[in-house]
């Protein structure tokens, strides 16, 4: 409700800055600040078989993933948005922190 994003991912952060990589995927997808995507740590309870992370595979394999969900996301929350506003799927749009229904803006 507060428009932040939930993110988890198979990568392992060892240091080499994974967590914000994938969260820059994230937040420039959805069009959010940073600070908008909260990260929780990998655990196998949410992503199980996760790959290897070595060299810059894990940025590579888990920023990919993450776009992808993020898209896939965005296309569900556009559809829905455009239902219940009543308006074409192509005037749903994703703006730096706001949505744009037709003619309102919401947060």
């Amino acid at each position: 409700t507060d428009g932040s994003v939930h993110l988890n991912h198979g990568g392992t952060e060892m240091g080499q800055g994974l967590y914000l990589k994938v969260a820059q995927v994230v937040a420039e997808e959805f069009q959010i600040d940073l600070d908008q995507v909260k990260i929780t740590a990998t655990t196998t309870g949410k992503v199980p078989n996760t790959s290897a992370t070595a060299a810059s595979s894990g940025s590579d394999l888990n920023g990919m993933a993450a776009q992808n969900a993020a898209r896939q996301i965005k296309d569900r929350l556009a559809n829905f948005a455009s239902e219940k506003y009543q308006v074409p799927r192509d005037q749903v749009l994703f703006l730096p922190n706001r949505v744009r229904i037709g003619n309102q803006e919401i947060p």
